[in-house]
């Protein structure tokens, strides 16, 4: 049997985490039912949705053993999740971005640069952004080893400057040197969830929520995607609050009174309305977006 060209990795180090990346990979496995899925971990242990246990060579236990190596590579094209991860759709066309790209990931939605000032990337931009590196995607070439092998290199001369050793600081300074073709991932796969203040903007359904919550990812996956278009979320009410596309009735009552009445207006819409459509069937089509209005944001 020929091995599979195209899986998914996971790296787990402690009982708790390789828990976590079990519960992952079932979503994973409910919608992906023929991929392919590998895990390094410090001990050996069998699970029924992993399909192959590999040791994890000298644990550090932080975020140092997410850096990924050249030997975490088992596939020609590789979908990399860090454990707090929930799937929530068939991924299959994600690997097709890896026809244009050599890696790809989303935008990380915090800071760009280190906690700690005592490490700052050298000759990166600010305008170059840091990338989440719990959802990656990256070809098996000699670019993406050799970015890897850098990454590593980086990340070891400055762990004690960052703060927890978080690992992100050194992945963007290793990326903008690297020659690699980066290709970035839109938001709804690599959707982070944090119940401490985050926030964040969709436009689709959510492929792959991302972090811990008291209500469990599969919880606040379902609330995060039981509206479509364009919506903005947050952590300030319980388990999430989600803003969408349609105005509230406040919106619409200030703008029909303060706007000018233009055609391309609120206002001049619904005067054009009146005179197309008649007083009933215009109210009638206000009633029924008012109904999906929020009162009073």
């Amino acid at each position: 049997m020929s091995s599979p060209t195209e899986g998914v990795v996971y790296i787990a180090t402690g009982r708790d985490y390789i828990q976590e990346a079990a519960l992952s990979a079932k979503s994973l496995k409910e919608h992906n039912p023929d991929i392919h899925t590998t895990i390094f971990s410090d001990v050996s242990f069998d699970a029924p949705f992993f399909d192959d246990v590999r040791p994890l060579e000298d644990p550090s236990y932080d975020f140092g053993d997410s850096v990924i190596s050249p030997e975490m590579a088992p596939y020609d094209r590789t979908l990399f999740l860090d454990t707090d991860t929930y799937v929530c759709e068939n991924l299959s066309e994600m690997f097709d971005i890896l026809d244009r790209f050599d890696i790809a990931a989303a935008h990380n939605p915090g800071s760009r640069t280190a906690v700690h000032d005592d490490y700052e990337a050298r000759d990166v931009p600010k305008a170059f952004p840091q990338y989440n590196t719990g959802v990656l995607l990256f070809n098996d070439n000699s670019s993406t080893r050799a970015f890897f092998e850098s990454w590593s290199d980086i990340y070891e001369e400055n762990r004690e400057q960052t703060i927890a050793g978080l690992n992100q600081p050194a992945f963007r300074e290793a990326l903008y040197k690297s020659d690699l073709q980066i290709g970035t991932l839109p938001s709804e796969y690599n959707l982070r969830v944090r119940y401490e203040g985050s926030v964040g903007f969709m436009t689709d359904s959510v492929k792959i929520a991302h972090g811990r919550h008291p209500a469990g990812l599969p919880a606040v996956a379902e609330r995060l995607n039981a509206d479509d278009g364009m919506r903005v979320y947050s952590f300030r009410k319980w388990p999430v609050e989600m803003i969408t596309k349609d105005p509230s009735y406040r919106y619409y009552v200030r703008t029909l009174l303060t706007e000018e009445t233009k055609p391309y207006t609120f206002r001049g819409r619904f005067y054009a309305s009146i005179k197309e459509r008649g007083l009933r069937d215009t109210a009638s089509r206000i009633a029924r977006d008012l109904k999906k209005a929020s009162p009073f944001s």
